[in-house]
This record gives C-alpha cells, sequence and structure tokens, in this order.
C-alpha cells in the first residue's frame, strides 16, 4: 500500500467515525482516564514526492480531551509528523539518501534523476522548488525523534560510519548519527507504518 492509498484509507476512516479514543495515559496529568474526549477533527494538508514534482493532499488530525485534567492534545497518523508538512515516509527517504551517500550534498538530495524536486502551479509548471536547508530541518526532526522513548526492541542493523564530508563539528556529527538511527527505526519498523505521534495543543 502506497502513502497515497494510506492517507486516503485514514481520510475515510475520520470521515466515517471509524476511530476510537487513544489507548494511553496522558501527556499532561500522567493519569490514564477511562476515555479521552474527542475536542474536534482539524482538516490538514500534507505534501507528497512523487518523482520530482510536490503533490498535495488533504486529511484530518484528530483533537482528544483528558477527561482528568482537561489538557486538548493532537493525534498525528503514522505517516505525519508534527509541525511537518511532508509526509514521514518522504522525510525518512530523503534523510535516508542524504547519509548513505558520503559525497551527496543537501543540494543533491533535493533532485529526482537530476530534476529539481517543484511545486507545480496552476498550469503544472514548477517555478518554485524544494530549498535544500528542508533537508537539514528533516535531520533535526529525525535526530530530536530519536529522543522519544519506545518499547525496547533489538537493533537489528548497526549504524555504518557516516562521511566527514558530512560535518565540521562533533555536534553537527552527534546529530547525524541520531538521524541515522531513527532512519533504520523507521525501516525496520516500516510494515507497521512507524509510531503515531501526540503533542499537547500547548507546546
Amino acid at each position: 500500500m502506497d502513502i497515497q492509498e494510506v492517507i486516503t484509507n485514514h481520510t475515510n476512516s475520520i470521515i466515517k467515525g471509524h476511530f476510537s479514543s487513544p489507548d494511553i495515559i496522558c501527556l499532561c496529568c500522567h493519569q490514564k482516564p477511562k476515555f479521552f474526549k474527542l475536542h474536534e477533527s482539524r482538516k490538514r494538508q500534507f505534501r507528497m514526492i512523487v518523482e520530482n514534482i510536490v503533490k498535495t493532499t488533504f486529511s484530518f488530525l484528530l483533537r482528544w480531551r483528558c477527561l482528568l485534567c482537561n489538557t486538548t492534545f493532537t493525534e498525528y497518523p503514522p505517516f505525519a509528523a508534527p509541525h511537518k508538512r511532508f509526509v514521514l515516509t518522504d522525510i525518512n527517504r530523503l534523510g535516508q539518501k542524504y547519509l548513505s551517500s558520503d559525497n551527496l550534498s543537501y543540494r543533491g538530495v533535493v533532485k529526482e534523476n537530476g530534476d529539481d524536486i517543484g511545486y507545480p502551479d496552476s498550469n503544472d509548471l514548477c517555478e518554485q522548488f524544494i530549498s535544500h536547508s528542508t533537508v537539514w530541518r528533516f535531520m533535526i526532526y529525525l535526530a530530536d525523534r530519536s529522543q522519544i522513548k519506545r518499547q525496547p526492541f533489538i537493533m537489528a542493523k548497526t549504524v555504518p560510519l557516516i562521511s566527514s564530508f558530512k560535518y565540521r563539528s562533533n555536534k553537527r556529527k552527534t546529530l547525524l548519527y541520531k538521524a541515522f538511527k531513527e532512519n533504520i527505526l523507521f525501516n525496520m519498523q516500516a510494515d507497521k507504518m512507524f509510531f503515531p505521534d501526540l503533542e499537547t495543543d500547548s507546546t
């Protein structure tokens, strides 16, 4: 199932009301209510890369309220990331593309088959293109995500050496290694569409 089908299925499930309250502990009060009350369904745009074109689609994010402390939080489906318009599969794919090639720069990553990845206008012409700085922001996101506590699992692969071409400081080196580990985890869990995110609306 490709990412477009995943998003379509998620959207249809929300429209038909085929969803349930998250079975989690509240992120704020750290208690578990009998259920979380649906606060609202929020429409959101997502971006996907198809060949060298950025396509957009819409889906929904559910916001829930804790009945114990009244905190509201947003539940992100497995294809979505907080504060990111691009779907997780593309964030991971471009991240892997950058990290797995010794000499590939950020500018090289935002090309597909030699062509810049662009945003089509109403005439399907691309005059705006993905900035190379977007890939660096993906690295920061993946590194931050690696700090999330999850169920323990056995790492099936070792993280290979990252070319020194990619960094000039130990800080950036550490960030890239964290991003690489998260990239491996994403690929290991690809059949489960990774882990959904939860974020309180106050953050």
